[in-house]
C-alpha cells in the first residue's frame, strides 16, 4: 500500500531537521580531539518511503525493500578516521556541502507541503468560484 503524500513530506521535514542537528554538531566539534562525525542516511530513508512504489518488470530485477511503518531515524557514527585535520574525521568542506544539500531538501519538502495545504484550502473554499 502506498504511503500518503502528507506522511512522506512530514517524514522528510523530520529527517532534514534531524540531519541539520547532526551537521551542526559535526561543525561545532570540528576541533574536538577524537570526535567521530555523525550522519543520517538519506538512501535508507528514501528506500523505506518509496520502496512499495517501485515496480519490477523482469524477473532479474531486484525487488524493493518492504517499507516499514517505523518513523524513527538512526544516527550513524562514521568510524573512519581520515586524518585530514589531525584531530578527528570532520571535514569542514564536506559538512558545509551537506548543510547546503539538506537546506535544499528542506525547502523542497516545505514547498510541497505548502502546495498540498493550498490545494486543500482551495477545495474547502469551493475551488475557483
Amino acid at each position: 500500500m502506498r504511503r500518503p503524500t502528507l506522511q512522506i513530506l512530514e517524514n522528510m521535514i523530520e529527517y532534514t531537521s534531524l540531519r541539520q542537528k547532526s551537521i551542526n554538531k559535526n561543525i561545532a566539534n570540528v576541533t574536538t580531539d577524537n570526535y567521530q562525525r555523525e550522519d543520517i542516511s538519506f538512501e535508507a530513508i528514501m528506500s523505506r518511503e518509496v520502496g512499495d512504489v517501485m515496480k519490477t518488470t523482469r524477473s532479474n530485477h531486484l525487488l524493493p525493500n518492504t517499507p516499514s511503518n517505523d518513523n524513527s531515524f538512526v544516527t550513524t557514527v562514521d568510524k573512519n578516521f581520515d586524518d585530514n585535520s589531525g584531530k578527528n574525521n570532520v571535514v569542514m568542506e564536506q559538512e558545509m556541502a551537506e548543510l547546503a544539500e539538506n537546506a535544499m531538501l528542506f525547502k523542497f519538502a516545505a514547498k510541497r507541503l505548502n502546495s498540498y495545504f493550498s490545494g486543500l484550502q482551495s477545495v474547502i473554499k469551493g475551488g475557483s468560484r
